[in-house]
């Protein structure tokens, strides 16, 4: 059935991950002692899964929630109505790409809408982070005063096609995911662009989308150092589609 949503096998297997609460269980969960465990996200959202799988693929909701939607009225109401409001939802995003150009999404979202495995920390993902095939930017134009000089990085628009990026400090040309940048088109690794004006914003933990970005090659880079001392590489990205003009302007001039 089209509901006007992106879908593909990759996203149902996502889903499923989700729905099972397997994609919040840290890689390490089985490692961990039972208060740890409590901890985690997995515990927090009620350690079992949402649905049960047939042999044959087919879905059912679990126990506990068959008998609520049986049972209480109510509950079923606000149920439907939240998968109603969500299907009206994505009709405003394109359903032929992942992501949409100037729409707005959080680190968590893109990490779910990309099929990772798992959840990944947000601090973990920091400014970039590659895996099955891709490697999201996120950019904070305007840098807070008070972080960290090792992560006060200097990104800036040359132009609305053009950016400035700095790599995660501690890198040089020959590190494994400059490299991967570099030669990102040659290895199949897509880059998508995610940009926020800073950490003040009102949706602080939300970026624009503004597309997908590639190197500019390792003849445009050049390796520079941090306040701190610590080497990091500035690497120039050409955007497949320019910034535009309001949304360059808001970010680059306020």
């Amino acid at each position: 059935v089209d509901n006007g949503s992106y879908c593909n096998d990759d996203v149902l297997d996502s889903a499923e991950r989700i729905l099972t609460l397997e994609y919040y269980k840290p890689k390490s969960y089985d490692n961990k002692n039972d208060k740890e465990k409590n901890k985690t996200e997995f515990a927090k959202l009620g350690g079992q899964a949402l649905i049960e799988i047939s042999n044959n693929k087919e879905y059912r909701f679990n126990k506990e929630i068959s008998e609520l939607l049986e049972s209480d009225p109510g509950f079923k109401n606000l149920f439907v109505d939240v998968i109603k409001a969500g299907l009206l939802n994505a009709r405003k995003y394109d359903k032929e790409n992942i992501f949409t150009i100037e729409k707005r999404y959080t680190r968590s979202d893109v990490n779910r809408l990309l099929n990772w495995q798992r959840k990944i920390p947000a601090q973990s993902i920091g400014g970039y982070f590659i895996e099955n095939g891709y490697c999201p930017i996120f950019v904070t134009y305007v840098k807070s005063n008070d972080i960290d000089d090792s992560i006060k990085y200097e990104d800036r628009f040359e132009n609305p096609g053009l950016l400035k990026a700095i790599s995660k400090n501690k890198r040089s040309f020959s590190s494994d995911d400059v490299q991967t940048a570099f030669n990102a088109d040659a290895l199949g690794v897509s880059m998508p662009l995610f940009m926020r004006k800073n950490k003040d914003d009102e949706e602080s933990k939300e970026f624009y989308y503004l597309g997908p970005i590639h190197s500019t090659g390792r003849e445009r880079a050049k390796e520079i150092f941090m306040a701190n001392g610590t080497m990091a590489v500035e690497l120039e990205y050409q955007l497949e589609v320019p910034v535009r003009d309001d949304i360059y302007d808001y970010i680059i001039n306020g």
